[in-house]
């Protein structure tokens, strides 16, 4: 899985891994709100990895706070995991 994302304001695309994606997903009480096949409510299904990172991060308010200490290459993990289901 190949995500295009945004680093230092540049178009970057990261390969992301299922398996720590799975692990992140679950370890991080993701499961909590967004279910364990992540389709909510809010599903995030659909999320790009780009949004996942901007709600994470706190770029965009997201329900379930900041996560301190997120990268994009974890978006572009549980992205992977999420077309991985």
């Amino acid at each position: 899985m190949t995500c295009e994302t945004r680093i230092g304001g540049v178009c970057t695309a990261l390969t992301g891994d299922a398996v720590a994606g799975d692990t992140y997903y679950t370890g991080n009480g993701c499961v909590d709100c967004h279910f364990a096949d992540a389709t909510g409510p809010p599903s995030i299904v659909e999320s790009s990895c780009s949004t996942m990172f901007d709600k994470l991060s706190g770029a965009v308010t997201h329900g379930g706070g900041v996560f301190d200490g997120v990268t994009e290459q974890d978006a572009a993990d549980i992205r992977a995991w999420i077309d991985s289901l």
